[in-house]
């Protein structure tokens, strides 16, 4: 249930998450508890309710993932943060960068013209951009957000085990990874390690292992 996006938006599914070469790591950042995190939890517990997760299709997965049926798992869907903001491929570096400091961002998912996930923008990676072209003031003005994202994007679907999301993104060093719903390619959520960390932390039972 992992998928890695392009550039241009197209899906690449990933059968072993664990032996991917090529991956651009995410610039390392801080967790922030939200504190609208209630107010998310209730909105991701609609969607759970509107998302089609007949326990056969998860009975599927679990059989898929070598999980035992009748073991209790925690899906992504159920823990990931429903509130995503973004920017636009086209929107230029400046804008970007007012948006992630508006939201507290260190780093944005950025989307294609029909809102498919085609990069991360990172303000590493826009730092860096604006000290490579110190000499030309309009440079964050007419450069756009394309230009230095991050692309080749490790993704979860909906339904994935968070123990699988939270072994890929200790490899990749990943602090949150984009949840895409796998029939339209649209980011429906992000999953943090806080999000993660918060649900072993509040229901012992739970287990990271995969």
């Amino acid at each position: 249930m992992f998928n890695m996006y392009d550039d241009v938006g197209i899906k690449t599914k990933i059968p072993d998450p664990y032996k991917v070469k090529k991956l651009d790591m995410s610039s390392p950042i801080e967790n922030r508890v939200s504190e609208k995190k209630e107010q998310e939890q209730e909105q991701n517990e609609q969607l759970s309710q509107h998302t089609n997760m007949s326990n056969e299709a998860k009975n599927a997965y679990k059989k898929m993932a070598n999980i035992h049926v009748d073991e209790e798992i925690l899906h992504a869907y159920q823990l990931m943060s429903s509130k995503v903001v973004t920017v636009k491929s086209t929107d230029n570096i400046y804008n970007c960068w007012l948006k992630m400091e508006e939201n507290d961002l260190k780093q944005i998912p950025v989307v294609g013209l029909t809102g498919k996930l085609t990069g991360l923008a990172t303000m590493r990676n826009i730092v860096k951009s604006m000290i490579e072209h110190k000499e030309d003031s309009q440079y964050i003005n007419n450069a756009t957000v394309d230009s230095i994202a991050i692309h080749d994007i490790m993704t979860a679907e909906p339904i994935s085990d968070i123990r699988r999301v939270a072994k890929v993104m200790i490899k990749y060093h990943l602090n949150n990874i984009p949840i895409v719903d796998g029939q339209s390619d649209r980011i429906v959520g992000i999953l943090s390690r806080a999000d993660i960390l918060r649900a072993v932390s509040t229901n012992p039972h739970y287990q990271l292992w995969a």
